[in-house]
């Protein structure tokens, strides 16, 4: 990953997915704020955190992170010459015939998208704010069905 700084450790992709790559979670002003920022890559999203030191010694210590899999998804990104949606759509969910899972990309009109909402103090229901999640595609931004996750080969 030319793109993301020596960390003067080896990570691993596996390292990485098992939550165990030194990588650090969201910090107290991200957990408490919703982020309007738009990451046109997943190599674009490492910005949130490129620079910041590893929580552990990659291999020593569990400590669950988004990041981890954003840079994890960076990788993708570089190693396949594509970008990572186009890679997911391409090579997991059309050969899965996952025709319902995509991004969650919120300039773009997606039928029958859900929306989060939170319980407010006195027991009713509303909205969430607007948050942009191309910072985490790779971490969690996509949107799925339960028929596309319940089987990922339709003809068995």
């Amino acid at each position: 990953m030319p793109s993301f700084p020596d960390k003067h450790y080896v990570i691993t992709t596996r390292q990485l997915l098992g939550h165990l790559g030194g990588i650090r979670g969201y910090n107290t002003t991200e957990s408490a704020t919703l982020d309007s920022d738009t990451y046109h890559s997943v190599i674009e999203a490492l910005q949130r955190f490129k620079d910041d030191p590893l929580f552990a010694a990659p291999g020593t210590k569990w400590h669950y992170t988004t990041y981890g899999y954003v840079l994890a998804g960076a990788a993708m990104e570089g190693a396949s010459g594509q970008d990572f949606l186009s890679y997911m759509h391409n090579k997991v969910f059309v050969p899965l015939a996952m025709q319902d899972t995509v991004a969650d990309e919120s300039d773009k009109i997606i039928p029958n998208r859900a929306r989060w909402y939170v319980q407010t103090s006195n027991g009713s229901y509303r909205n969430v704010p607007y948050e942009d999640l191309s910072y985490k595609w790779a971490g969690g931004g996509f949107l799925s069905t339960a028929e596309d996750l319940r089987c990922s080969n339709r003809d068995s």
